[in-house]
């Protein structure tokens, strides 16, 4: 028996003492989630901003060289993105509009092949139309409407913080120099500034290199689905756009529902199968093909952490931690690649084959 083990229990004390400290870990990593989940309303705009404003800052030097004032430069970045949401919200709008005017036609297609699937298997089931009449199903309606109406104040409230914290984050990033300066000295100043230039570079070149692939991907679907004459295609595309910041898993689960739409508007659902194979050849030539060559050494992504991430996050936050967290472990694995000492950190989170080139 080794020294220093315990008889009875057959365990050395530094395993019991790292087994100790595993679950402490642990709880400690529980908790944190809990008090982010209940803290959202405060931490999801500030971690937007935080992303937005390290991507940002990059343009405000940008257009400080060419000499234009950083307020002035806050309130383009700002007026762009009120400009992109506005854009997003309107089309949005007239998707969501357009696709209620087909309900009833959805409806009377959806009931139809509700009643001949139960007859071919010999089942009895409720009329669909009879569905939304119970209480139950009317008070799910109406509680979806209140819902609804809160949700866009609350989604209004929080996006006047994001663009609240973007503003005194981006004005307040000009004075970090001098912070960093009076802190740590001149030597360390420079080499801290340098990395968090690094990590902004990067986190820029990160956001424009998905968000291109995000319209390319859009635009693909939104083609195939006007090829097999899907209405509100670009309903479909926009949605899709957002989807594949979610790598992989965002768009092929989107792909469900224009595929569900098809497979009601037709008589037969051959289109919907086409539409199925195309959506998912496409997914799967972004995700495997395109992404690896596009994303370089220090953006790939360990395949896992984005899966337990995504469950997490969209947990805590929602669908918009989801959204979050992909840019998040962006932004970690960047900070972890300038801090010394973190190298285990950096090949947690990358690739867990050891390969750089993977999807994003």
């Amino acid at each position: 028996m080794p020294p220093g083990t315990n008889p009875a229990e057959g365990v050395t004390p530094e395993a019991r003492s790292a087994g100790l400290r595993a679950l402490l870990a642990a709880g400690l990593g529980a908790a944190l989630a809990f008090f982010l989940r209940e803290t959202s309303a405060v931490f999801v705009p500030f971690t937007v901003a935080l992303l937005l404003a390290l991507a940002g800052f990059p343009l405000v030097e940008w257009l400080a060289v060419r000499r234009v004032p950083p307020a002035v430069s806050v309130l383009l970045i700002v007026v762009f993105i009120f400009i992109l949401l506005s854009l997003a919200g309107l089309l949005l709008e007239q998707g969501i509009e357009g696709l209620m005017g087909h309900l009833p036609q959805l409806k009377t297609r959806a009931a139809t092949l509700w009643t001949r699937m139960s007859g071919r298997l010999g089942i009895t089931a409720q009329p669909l139309e009879d569905l939304g009449k119970e209480p139950s199903a009317l008070r799910a309606l109406v509680g979806m409407g209140g819902s609804t109406a809160l949700s866009l104040i609350t989604g209004t409230f929080q996006l006047l913080l994001v663009i609240l914290y973007l503003v005194f984050l981006l004005l307040g990033r000009r004075h970090l120099p001098n912070l960093l300066r009076r802190a740590l000295g001149w030597d360390r100043a420079r080499t801290v500034q340098e990395s968090i230039q690094k990590i902004e570079r990067q986190m820029l070149r990160y956001l424009v290199l998905r968000s291109a692939i995000s319209v390319v991907t859009a635009s693909a679907v939104g083609l195939i689905l006007r090829l097999y004459g899907v209405p509100f295609a670009g309903l479909w595309a926009l949605l899709t756009f957002f989807a594949q910041f979610i790598p992989f898993v965002g768009p092929i689960l989107l792909s469900v529902l224009p595929v569900l739409f098809a497979a009601l508007q037709n008589p037969s659902l051959e289109p919907a199968c086409w539409i199925a194979g195309w959506l998912l050849l496409l997914h799967l030539v972004i995700g495997f093909v395109v992404e690896p060559k596009v994303f370089s050494i220090g953006l790939a992504l360990n395949q896992t952490l984005v899966l337990l991430g995504l469950g997490l996050f969209g947990w805590m936050w929602g669908i918009l931690g989801a959204l979050l967290w992909v840019p998040i472990m962006v932004a970690l694995r960047l900070t972890a690649q300038e801090l010394p000492g973190f190298h285990a950190v950096d090949v947690f989170l990358g690739r867990a084959d050891g390969h750089e080139g993977a999807p994003g």
